[in-house]
């Protein structure tokens, strides 16, 4: 689907890398970066690519930006150190049977009652995101690969709504996620050791 690129594009493409970039240096501001940029995907999918069911994820990942904000204003002093783990095959394979569920039956809705494009991988993708982002949070290795699923399937669904500024912003966050992955597989083994 050929396209303009817009205004909002840029501004989640070029925010976006600023959160990555100030993020992994654990940068407080990176939260502004993250919510700017989540804005303007939000706004290009509701009004361009009709990716609805990322939309309404990256309202979440806004909200969870101004959490950030907050949180990490508090200090790290509180902060509780949690151990890298991971999850078994079964467990792994349910959360991805789940997200096809949830997925399949939210695709259904916006199939049947929206005008998405690709209703079906977009909630899958969205729906694995929300696992992930918890999956995060418990320090679980397994996670990295989820978000390289996501990100493939988010770079695919960009580029063929026209939104390839986006598409190429999960570009950067594949590359990131697989850095993170080698980094937390490292740690476990050092964490095995001592």
């Amino acid at each position: 689907m050929a396209s303009t690129i817009s205004d909002f594009q840029w501004g989640g493409l070029i925010f976006g890398m600023l959160y990555i970039v100030f993020a992994d240096r654990q940068f407080q501001h990176c939260w502004i970066y993250g919510f700017v940029s989540a804005v303007c995907i939000v706004v290009e999918d509701y009004t361009h690519t009709r990716l609805y069911a990322d939309g309404f994820l990256h309202v979440m990942y806004a909200m969870m930006a101004i959490l950030g904000v907050f949180l990490w204003r508090k200090g790290k002093a509180k902060e509780h150190y949690i151990r890298l783990s991971k999850i078994g095959t079964g467990t792994y394979l349910g959360y991805l049977l789940i997200s096809l569920l949830i997925g399949g039956a939210a695709g259904y809705l916006l199939d049947h009652e929206t005008d998405a494009l690709f209703p079906y991988l977009d909630a899958f993708s969205s729906t694995l995101a929300v696992f992930a982002t918890f999956l995060v949070i418990y320090r679980v290795i397994d996670v990295w690969s989820f978000w390289i699923l996501i990100n493939v399937i988010s770079i695919y669904l960009y580029w063929q709504t026209g939104a390839p500024l986006l598409g190429l912003l999960y570009v950067g966050y594949l590359i990131s996620n697989i850095l993170k992955w080698k980094s937390w597989h490292l740690q476990y083994k050092l964490q095995q050791l001592g």
